[in-house]
């Protein structure tokens, strides 16, 4: 568990992960840093599965996740954000799972998202292998601090500082061709929605070239014009049933040639994306203009990810 100035959350962060129901593990926490009382609250507890890392400087994420790699002696690793709270079977269930599935090199689960005033949301996420594969072309449908996974996949890949901010979804891209992945079907986190997360348009800029990289891995006959349409597709922003249709074939034709991914899921999300994405005319015609504005502020590589808006809470 990476930390910087996490001081508002996580006790009660720390406390969910050392009242799990598995007991046998040991848990890292890399203090990345911080300039608030992260340590104090660290050092204050006696526990001595607490394994404590701290950094002499602000390494960033992807480096002080691969820094904790490396000090991990267990046979699989699992990842916690010290804003969020693991349900107290989350291991245990984990565990279970890729006890009885040797095949899956990566363990996610669905999330029960809450806010600071109280709103709560399920956010599912694709459930089998081929399923996952799919949805990687349209989100990071792996929650990071939901997985579980074997120490070997992160040894081999590790995680790329050049894509920090997005740093998970370039690791679950990469890994997909050679690795199998699963979310379990019921929540394990509870995962916190807050004013201080990290976002803003760098992350947005970071999670847009890791999916041009696999939407051009899979279809790589793909045009950058096409790409960024694409990702008005995977963001439902406005686009017109002809061009979706055109991207769609395009993209079907080119996973045909390439095989990477099941071309029968594939057809039937790009369809219901598309489907959403043409939906209401007048929400198509509001949502042009919003991109044509913001494009001129912003340019438009970034715009359609400057115009999404979280639709955790409904």
């Amino acid at each position: 568990m990476p930390v910087f100035n996490g001081e508002q959350y996580l006790k009660e962060c720390i406390d969910s992960v050392l009242c799990q129901t598995f007991v046998n593990f040991e848990f890292i926490i890399i203090n990345d840093g911080s300039t608030d009382r992260t340590e104090e609250i660290i050092l204050s507890y006696v526990d001595k599965r607490i394994f404590y890392v701290k950094n002499k400087e602000n390494l960033r994420i992807a480096d002080t996740l691969n820094k904790g790699i490396k000090f991990a002696k267990g046979k699989y690793i699992a990842r916690i954000d010290a804003d969020d709270i693991c349900l107290p079977s989350r291991f245990e269930v984990q565990v279970n799972f890729m006890q009885k599935n040797p095949d899956i090199d990566i363990c996610g689960s669905w999330m029960q998202c809450f806010n600071e005033i109280g709103d709560t949301n399920l956010q599912k996420n694709p459930i089998l292998n081929n399923e996952i594969q799919v949805a990687l072309l349209f989100n990071s449908c792996i929650g990071h601090p939901t997985v579980m996974g074997k120490k070997d996949f992160f040894c081999n890949l590790k995680y790329r500082k050049q894509y920090n901010g997005a740093e998970d979804y370039d690791l679950w891209v990469r890994g997909s061709e050679q690795y199998h992945y699963a979310n379990i079907p019921s929540a394990l986190i509870k995962y916190r929605i807050h004013s201080n997360q990290t976002n803003g348009i760098k992350p947005m800029k970071v999670a847009y070239r890791v999916r041009c990289n696999y939407l051009k891995t899979v279809c790589p006959m793909i045009t950058d014009k096409e790409v960024r349409k694409f990702t008005d597709i995977a963001y439902k922003i406005f686009i017109r049933k002809k061009t979706s249709k055109k991207i769609i074939d395009k993209i079907l034709l080119g996973n045909s040639k390439t095989n990477i991914l099941d071309n029968n899921i594939l057809k039937e999300q790009l369809e219901i994306y598309c489907q959403q994405a043409t939906n209401s005319e007048k929400s198509s015609l509001l949502k042009r203009y919003t991109k044509t504005v913001l494009s001129n502020l912003f340019g438009d590589e970034i715009i359609t990810q400057l115009v999404q808006v979280k639709r955790i809470f409904k």
